[in-house]
This record gives structure tokens, C-alpha cells and sequence, in this order.
């Protein structure tokens, strides 16, 4: 090929890979304007691109694969010690693992032999086989494969047996059993709790992933392959431990390697918390975090520390939109959890979107502290209890934004900083007087005005008329409203003196009175202009509230969804009026069936509640009520039968010589009743 030619099919080529496998073939006829040759060179070289070849593996899958034949089936019938080789189970980097049994007639027992690869091997591979072999023995709990014995053969090589373990990765046993999203996190907790054990133990496993975690047919968790493990309470192995990696041998799995174990940083406990999380997201969703498949290193390594992941929620969707809608494997992995796609989304939405992805973390520091914390966390979910676990902030987002835009950011904001300390400078004593000495007379005349508003409430027109009479609360009322009829040229204290008259008709259960007072006041505020949201959204639900009381649903609702919506804009605001709001808009969400979103406002106001007003209050009970109810429409009626249960403990500790009246809602009064059958 001619010179001229070659560089015009080196720039076809490359411009081709930019495209769409549909497409390619296209522009390549365009691009060669008929010429047979480039384009026939083209296709050749495309179609090898596409096919991978022995030398497109890592080299330590050619070396795995060039060494597998040489020590798999010649085992069998080999006795190793007391222990006769049955089987091949599997191979590994450095290691092999056989099904053995004893043959030395003590017992019968069968068990899994650890042996060292026969071949090219060094001594630091030697070293670190036997490094696993003592950290296996310094492991004692039931759901860790357990260490039984090892020596080393008379061709040198060593070995150890391990209990045997017939079961399926955790992945597949979940799917075999169709499996909840409940009962895959109760399982899930018994991997943790071997986690954390090895933890305490000062181990980190550094390989957890669902090939390494088996179950049993009973049900029973074991954590296996502890081959790059490292111990944290030895100084010779922290040494051994630190030579291996350095001379490469030390593997990972790259789609659930932690980011400082891809950027080859100091590993630490939480570098497992890193795994458990991809296991469980996994093990809740059918899909890893990240896809790394087909990638290089130092793609790998962009994607993993760089990248945030979908969250678990919201995968399902992502998967839907980049394949058919009846894409069967898609619809097949919903189904293994006994869930609809909605349902599957709405049950990871929230806490467990929050819980996994705390444990994935990019900084170590910023996961969970422990296993055992991560699994706390899964028990509150479970539990239905608040978790620990926070979302990213916007903070955080902008910290770690200026941390990507150093120069440019620093550059504006000193300019930034110099204004702001020049109009400080100049207008900030003025100001602050200015304003102290307003605040100070505005406050004396409020404190003033209002003694005069109390003192009028007592004084009667004529003294002779009132001598010997007794004034009712009444008389007092009324008395006020007429003193803060002349306030006209004070909008303030009237509106705060129609705030006080109306609240107290409402306490008294007058709501036709009480009502235009309240609507006076906040009329009169919103009348002077930014008037206090926090006050304004209290004044609000006392205005659904009296509505409500009235009969009005309508309005009242209106007056519930607008203090509803104030409050939800100060995050860290809490009061009674707050929970009172999102308990009654939560009741209309359930009129209209919306039921979603009157679980969560019910929840909220639960949690608030309780905070507030204890265990024990009425209104806690009401709300354990309502969350049972929204569990029954949904179609759970086991944790709908809970909360009704310490509704009705709640109600009888408030009026023990009453019965329970709000047994006889329909939803709780059939659920009980359904209970009673079947306990008989």
C-alpha cells in the first residue's frame, strides 16, 4: 500500500472507533470514495480490533491459564499427609483447592485442601501461602470456614485443610431462593458479623466478594479465602505483607477493590466496609456499582475513585432505559426478590439508598467506622427505626468542588473577600447602631402597648358596674378583642393581640370565634410585609386546624399543605405544629391513595413526635395508628399488626377505664380481629 493510501486508512480507522458499530461500515465506504482496497483493509482491521486475543489478558490470567492443566487432574487419588485428594474444586492465582477425605482410618471427614501451585513460583508466594495459613488459625467463629491442619509436602510444597464447605456464592443462593429484600439483609448481617469478628481479630480480609462468601444449604453464612488478608498486629507480617505488594503479587477483584486499594494506599478495616457494601448492593439491586468490565487500569482506577455510583434506587431505572422494557434479564432479577420494578424502587429509596452508599464512600473516613456499625444500620432499616447514615451534603459538594478548582476559586474569592472587607469597614458602625437603637425602642413600645392590652382586659368601663361582679374568661376575651380594635395605627401589637384572643378561643374549643381572630392576625402580618415564616406556618395550621374542627375539610387541607410547606423549607425545624401538619396532610395523602407518600410524612411525624412529646402522649399513639394503617393499604399487614399494637398499649396507658375507640377504624379493627382467628 502506497504511502498516500496507509495514512488515508490510518484516519478512517481511527475516526471509525468513534462511531457506532452500525455506523462504521457506512462511513468507511463514504470516507474511501470507492476505493476497494482501504476499504477492505478497514474492514480487516476492525474486525481484529473487535476480537480479543491471548494477548489482550492480564498477564496473570495468561500465566494462570498456561499453568492450570499442569496440576488439576493429576492430583487425584494423591495423598497429602493423613488426607487422600478426591476432586478439583478450584484454582487460584498461587493456590489450588481440592475436596479431600481422611484416609488414615481415625475418622471419616471430609475437608477442602489448600495446596501451592506446582511450577513457577517465589518465595514471597510461599511466604504468603503460609501468612494465610496463620491467619486461618488465629480465626474461630462459626460462620468463618475453620482451619483443621497443614505441613508441607516432600516436593516442598505447602498445604492446609480447611472445613469443607458445600454451598453457593451469596448471590446465587439468594436468587435460587427468590429471596425477600428483608431476608437478603438478614443474611447479609451474618457476613458482618464475621467481618467485624476478623476485625476485632486485627484481620482484614481485603477480598469480599460474593465468591467468597458461601451458603450452606441450612442457611448458614461461611467466609472464605482469606489469601490476601492482612494482619494488623504484626510487625513481620505488616513487613511480609508490604514486601508482597511490592513485588505485585498481591491481587484484587477490581469491581470490588476500595478506591485506596486500586490507588495501592494504606488498607484498614473500613477497606472491608468498602466491599460489604458493593456485596449488598449487588445482593439488593442484581448489578455492581461500577462496570468495569473491558476496561484498562487506569480507566478502572477513574471509574472507581473518581465516579460516584447510581444509587440503588435508581439502577433499576438506568437499566430499563438503556435496554428493551421486556428485556427479560432485566424482569428476571426483579422477580428472584419477590418485588414489582415500582416496589423494588420504592423499598431501596431513602434509608437504603442512604445506607449503602455511605459504606461505598470514596474517602475511608467518610464510610462507615466498622462492620458492626454498617450492620446497626440494617437493623434500624429493618427495625423501622431512624439510621445513622447521612446523605452527601451540599456542603461536602462544594468542598470537594473547590478542592477540583483551587487556583480559580482562591483568585475569586481574595477578590471577593477585599469588597466585602471594604463595605464592612466602612458601614458596619453605623449600621449596628442605627439598628440597636431601632430594636431597643421598637421592643420598649411592644412591651408597653401589650401592658396597656393586659391592664385594659382587667378594667371594666364603669367601676361601680363591675363592683361585686364576677368577670368570666368571657368578658376578658371580648374585652381584648375591643382594645385591639383601636390599634389600628399599630399593626403589630394588634396583630399580635388577635393572635393571643384567638388562640386562647381555640384552646377553649370556640373555633367560629377563633377563627376570623387567627385569619385577622396573619392577614394583618402578611399586610406589613416578610413577616416571620416559622410564626406564619403555626399561624397556618391553626387555621386548618379550626377548619377542621369546623367541618371545612377543604379549606382546612389548604391551611395544612401551605404551613406544610414552610416548614419543610427550615431542615432542622421541629415543633408540635410541624408534626401536627405532616400527621394531617399525611391523612389526606391516604384520602386521595396516595399512599407512598403517606407512609413517609407519617413516619416523619412519628419520629418527631416522639422526640418531643415521649413514648407515652395520645398523639404518639395516633401516629403509631396511622403508620400501621399505611402498612395495611400496602399490603403488609405483619408490621401493620406492631404498630396498632403499641397504639393500643399507648391508648390504654392514657384512659385506662376507656376502651380504645380507634380499634373500630376498619383497616386496624380487621387486621385485629384476622390475628385473634388465627392465634385460636
Amino acid at each position: 500500500m502506497e504511502t498516500k493510501q496507509w495514512k488515508k486508512l490510518k484516519k478512517i480507522f481511527s475516526e471509525a472507533l468513534l462511531l457506532k458499530d452500525d455506523e462504521r461500515k457506512e462511513y468507511i465506504i463514504r470516507a474511501a470514495d470507492g476505493d476497494k482496497t482501504i476499504i477492505k483493509e478497514a474492514e480487516t482491521l476492525l474486525e481484529a480490533y473487535e476480537t480479543a486475543s491471548l494477548l489482550d489478558q492480564p498477564f496473570e490470567e495468561i500465566k494462570k491459564s498456561a499453568l492450570g492443566e499442569f496440576d488439576t487432574d493429576r492430583k487425584n487419588g494423591k495423598q497429602i499427609g493423613p488426607y487422600k485428594i478426591i476432586d478439583s474444586v478450584g484454582h487460584g492465582g498461587m493456590g489450588s483447592v481440592y475436596l479431600a477425605e481422611r484416609a488414615d482410618g481415625n475418622f471419616n471427614q471430609r475437608v477442602a485442601l489448600k495446596l501451592l501451585r506446582t511450577g513457577l513460583h517465589s518465595n514471597e508466594q510461599v511466604q504468603r501461602f503460609i501468612y494465610e495459613r496463620q491467619i486461618l488459625a488465629s480465626l474461630n467463629h462459626e460462620n468463618i470456614a475453620r482451619l483443621f491442619d497443614g505441613g508441607v509436602t516432600d516436593e516442598g510444597q505447602p498445604w492446609f485443610v480447611m472445613e469443607y464447605v458445600e454451598g453457593k456464592p451469596i448471590n446465587e443462593y439468594c436468587d435460587e431462593h427468590k429471596l425477600s429484600l428483608d431476608d437478603r439483609l438478614e443474611l447479609f448481617l451474618d457476613v458482618c458479623k464475621a467481618v467485624q469478628y476478623a476485625h476485632q481479630k486485627l484481620i482484614v480480609h481485603r477480598d469480599i466478594k460474593p465468591t467468597n462468601i458461601t451458603v450452606k444449604k441450612n442457611g448458614t453464612i461461611k467466609l472464605l479465602d482469606f489469601g490476601i488478608a492482612k494482619a494488623l498486629n504484626s510487625d513481620d507480617y505488616i513487613q511480609n505483607d508490604i514486601l508482597l505488594t511490592q513485588t505485585g503479587l498481591l491481587p484484587l477483584t477490581p469491581a470490588y477493590a476500595s478506591p485506596e486499594q486500586i490507588r495501592g494506599e494504606t488498607v484498614s478495616t473500613v477497606s472491608d466496609v468498602y466491599q460489604l457494601g458493593v456485596v449488598l448492593y449487588e445482593l439488593l439491586t442484581g448489578y455492581q456499582p461500577y462496570d468495569v468490565s473491558g476496561k484498562t487500569p487506569s480507566e478502572i482506577e477513574q471509574v472507581i475513585c473518581e465516579d460516584h455510583p447510581t444509587r440503588p434506587s435508581s439502577i433499576i431505572s438506568k437499566m430499563e432505559s438503556s435496554a428493551s422494557v421486556n428485556d427479560k434479564i432485566i424482569q428476571g432479577r426483579i422477580r428472584l426478590r419477590r418485588l414489582t420494578s415500582g416496589k423494588q424502587k420504592r423499598k431501596l429509596r431513602g434509608d437504603l439508598d442512604t445506607v449503602i452508599l455511605m459504606a461505598l464512600r470514596k474517602e475511608p473516613d467518610r464510610r462507615y467506622n466498622s462492620a458492626e456499625q454498617f450492620a446497626k444500620d440494617i437493623k434500624n432499616y429493618l427495625a423501622d427505626r431512624p439510621v445513622s447514615a447521612y446523605s452527601d451534603s451540599w456542603g461536602y459538594r462544594s468542598k470537594k468542588f473547590i478542592s477540583r478548582h483551587k487556583a480559580g476559586v482562591s483568585v475569586a474569592a481574595a477578590v471577593l473577600l477585599m469588597l466585602i472587607l471594604y463595605t464592612s469597614t466602612v458601614t458596619w458602625h453605623s449600621q449596628q447602631t442605627r439598628e440597636a437603637l431601632h430594636y431597643a425602642n421598637e421592643e420598649a413600645a411592644k412591651s408597653e402597648q401589650l401592658i396597656h392590652f393586659m391592664m385594659g382586659m382587667f378594667e371594666a368601663n364603669d367601676p361601680a358596674e363591675a363592683m361585686g361582679d364576677t368577670v368570666t374568661a368571657r368578658v376578658l376575651l371580648e374585652r381584648g378583642i375591643e382594645q385591639a380594635e383601636t390599634l389600628d395605627n399599630q399593626p403589630e401589637i394588634q396583630a399580635q393581640m388577635f393572635s393571643v384572643v384567638g388562640k386562647v378561643y381555640y384552646q377553649l374549643g370556640e373555633y367560629e370565634r377563633a377563627y376570623p381572630l387567627l385569619r385577622q392576625s396573619m392577614d394583618i402580618k402578611n399586610d406589613m410585609g416578610q413577616p416571620d415564616e416559622i410564626e406564619q406556618a403555626d399561624s397556618y395550621y391553626l387555621l386548618g386546624a379550626a377548619m377542621h374542627h369546623k367541618g371545612n375539610y377543604r379549606e382546612s387541607d389548604y391551611y395544612f399543605e401551605k404551613a406544610l410547606d414552610i416548614f419543610n423549607s427550615f431542615s432542622d425545624h421541629k415543633s408540635v405544629q410541624f408534626a401536627n401538619s405532616l400527621y394531617r396532610t399525611a391523612n389526606i395523602r391516604g384520602v386521595r391513595r396516595d399512599f407512598e407518600a403517606a407512609f413517609s410524612m407519617h413516619k416523619q411525624a412519628l419520629y418527631m413526635r416522639l422526640n418531643l412529646l415521649g413514648e407515652s402522649h395520645p398523639d404518639v399513639g395516633n401516629s403509631y395508628k396511622s403508620v400501621g394503617n399505611t402498612f395495611h393499604q400496602s399490603g403488609d399487614p405483619a408490621k401493620a399488626i406492631k404498630y396498632f399494637r403499641k397504639a393500643a398499649d399507648i391508648c390504654q396507658q392514657s384512659y385506662p377505664n376507656l376502651i380504645c375507640l380507634f380499634l373500630l377504624d376498619y383497616p386496624s379493627l380487621t387486621l385485629t380481629l384476622r390475628q385473634f382467628v388465627l392465634s385460636l
